[in-house]
């Protein structure tokens, strides 16, 4: 392979909040996984000393990665959102170690994986140097009257007066939707929908292992938006002589909760909390049925692992998950909080085998078809685009 000097290469860095098992880092490494190296140098700087999700990859040695001690902000209300997003000092003392580490690389392009939060570390950055900032938004933030009209209009403005300064990448539709429903773009930047895709190869079933029940599989971070109280609660009010198992995996602030709960409900015998993992591929591969009940997403990596390993889906009716879900074809969809659905349609599955199969297949079928592009490419295009479109702005 012809090598190309570094001085001649396209600076990139990857801002992430960690590099913890979880969608967004998995975007991120399959991107430098498969970006072209002799045109780019990439460098990842991650807010926090979280690495667990680097054992399943094997990352060229040229990526650097760098750890920082950024000083989060843990509460996430409106008074803190308003801090981060107004009062430069307070991010500029924080992201101090942050700043440096970047204006010594001095990229060519700082590309954000962050939540909108640390959007100000960006802006501060390009005040040092000159680069192009570009964020990938992961999640629909905002929906129609999902708070208080005037929290909810405080925070359009927020994301507004941050999200200005960057290029944007969309996940999908649905992201992509939100951004321009609440007018966030930059007519003077470029704006993009790249939706996540994933390596079919990594996701491909076999056959399964002789089990005496059936396994239901809920991969995601315990945290409130994730809707696990909910599939507890559905959990709970199965009426099935089947015989049955849910596993739950995954780490985060619920834990606790969720293992009271477990307890209080006397639940210990057919739910299994297994915690972070590395295993992914087998755990769904000897799974039966995936449940996706989340209040709030972008477009989740691990609903689409699920849909890959033939696992038929019991998903939220959010206008994220039912954009890709559809129902009695790759899937099953509740309305998305109500735990008697849910209930309802994960017992329609553990009764009927020839359904799950085949719609289980229509899942694969649909990863196959819409979502197997290769995302860093794109990216390569997006970057290239973006540096040439400020170069003729300069010109």
């Amino acid at each position: 392979m012809k090598s190309i000097k570094a001085k001649n290469k396209i600076k990139i860095v990857y801002l992430l909040n960690s590099l913890e098992i979880g969608g967004t880092q998995k975007v991120v490494l399959d991107l430098c996984i498969n970006v072209d190296l002799e045109k780019f140098d990439i460098t990842i700087v991650v807010l926090s000393r979280n690495y667990d999700i680097l054992s399943q990859y094997q990352l060229p040695l040229w990526i650097k990665i760098i750890y920082t001690d950024y000083l989060f902000e843990n509460n996430y209300s409106l008074r803190s959102h308003l801090k981060l997003a107004l009062f430069k000092k307070i991010t500029q003392k924080r992201a101090k170690q942050v700043l440096k580490i970047i204006s010594d690389i001095k990229p060519d392009i700082l590309h954000l994986h962050t939540t909108p939060r640390e959007l100000l570390i960006g802006i501060l950055a390009q005040n040092q140097i000159h680069c192009e900032l570009v964020y990938t938004d992961h999640l629909v933030r905002l929906k129609q009257n999902e708070y208080k009209w005037y929290i909810q209009f405080l925070l359009i403005r927020i994301f507004r007066r941050l999200y200005k300064y960057y290029n944007l990448i969309a996940v999908s539709k649905t992201v992509e939707f939100t951004i321009k429903q609440f007018d966030w773009f930059n007519n003077n930047k470029t704006f993009k929908l790249i939706e996540n895709t994933i390596d079919l190869k990594t996701f491909t079933p076999k056959n399964k292992k002789q089990k005496n029940y059936i396994s239901v599989v809920y991969v995601a971070r315990l945290e409130s938006i994730k809707g696990h109280f909910d599939l507890l609660e559905a959990w709970k009010k199965i009426d099935s002589p089947v015989n049955k198992k849910l596993f739950i995996v995954g780490d985060g602030v619920l834990r606790e909760r969720i293992e009271h709960f477990i307890a209080e409900s006397k639940l210990e015998n057919s739910v299994v909390l297994l915690g972070k993992r590395n295993d992914i591929y087998e755990i769904l591969n000897e799974a039966d049925i995936a449940v996706f009940p989340s209040h709030n997403e972008g477009l989740p990596l691990s609903l689409l692992e699920k849909m890959a390993m033939e696992l038929p889906i019991v998903a939220s009716d959010t206008n994220e998950l039912s954009s890709i879900i559809i129902n009695n074809f790759n899937g099953l969809l509740f309305k998305c909080g109500n735990s008697d659905d849910l209930a309802k349609k994960l017992s329609i599955f553990l009764a009927d085998e020839p359904l799950r199969k085949q719609l289980g297949k229509n899942a694969r079928e649909t990863v196959i078809k819409d979502f197997s592009i290769n995302t860093a490419e794109q990216n390569e295009k997006f970057y290239l685009s973006v540096l040439d479109k400020n170069k003729n702005d300069v010109n």
